[in-house]
């Protein structure tokens, strides 16, 4: 369960674009990350859009897109799109809020303006004849002339170094000592609680959660997991580790680092302008 940004900023493309998404109940809004973990950043972060900026690119994308299917004949009105605020590596070691872990386990907590908005993507989606979809999502189609538009015409980039860094030294910073020492002292504790994990990815990913809300046993051993984070200082060391090894990373890949810095920077900067221009 644990989300790292590559594969989390796609997956909300994707639902936030398309609306591609299963129903849950109305739920209160997601309570905001601690202060330590909103501000929690890795070298990595500069090169690729957080959900804070993902979420302006698509909605500078929807106002282009759709002063485009105004100009084609076809509705497609813009979605409004809840912005949290930039904590892109929130749950990146698993859940270490001990709120979020009483009120949730390890479940991510429920939005319902992201419900909401997946809810009228859906149906603006619906609502598309033949035709009209042609216009708005075929090849030439509104969509694509919209995403050209906030990309600056350097996109879509075919190398993307991010994902496979991203994933190499997440899986690296595991075998690093002292990350393998404040795992150690996370075990010991997990089992002073009277748990059996072999790390906090095995607590997280425990066959049990699988289920549409947490039972109060997941919500007390998540509860146990922060404890024993915080007292292990697994977080920290865990994160500092895994800095060390992006910068690396990012050293030997600069060239091919460079386009995606490059169109992330265009793609705020037009955002940024699109969304402040006066409407029509």
């Amino acid at each position: 369960m644990l989300s790292r940004l590559p594969a989390a900023a796609g997956a909300l493309f994707a639902l936030l674009a398309t609306g591609c998404a299963t129903s849950v109940a109305p739920a209160a809004p997601p309570p905001p990350p601690a202060e330590e973990h909103a501000a929690f950043l890795l070298p990595l972060d500069p090169y690729v859009l957080d959900e804070s900026g993902l979420i302006r690119v698509l909605d500078a994308t929807d106002v282009v897109a759709e002063r485009c299917a105004k100009q084609a004949g076809v509705e497609w009105p813009a979605v409004d799109r809840p912005d949290r605020g930039p904590s892109p590596n929130r749950r990146r070691y698993g859940v270490a809020e001990t709120l979020i872990a009483r009120m949730y386990g390890y479940h991510p907590p429920p939005d319902p303006a992201l419900e909401e908005t997946t809810s009228r993507s859906e149906r603006r989606l619906k609502e598309l004849d033949g035709g009209e979809r042609e216009k708005i999502l075929g090849p030439g189609g509104c969509l694509e002339k919209a995403r050209s538009e906030v990309n600056g015409g350097l996109g879509p980039l075919e190398d993307q170094p991010s994902e496979s860094i991203d994933q190499i030294s997440f899986a690296e910073s595991k075998s690093d000592p002292k990350v393998a020492g404040a795992l150690q002292e996370w075990t010991s504790c997990i089992i002073s609680h009277g748990y059996s994990f072999k790390d906090p990815l095995t607590a997280a990913s425990d066959s049990r959660w699988n289920s549409p809300t947490a039972s109060p046993e997941e919500k007390k051993i998540a509860l146990a997991d922060v404890d024993c984070k915080k007292k292990s200082d697994l977080v920290r060391v865990w994160s500092s580790a895994e800095a060390k090894i992006q910068t690396r990373l990012i050293n030997e890949n600069r060239d091919r680092l460079g386009p995606l810095r490059e169109l992330k920077e265009t793609q705020l900067r037009n955002a940024a302008r699109i969304l402040s221009a006066p409407g029509p």
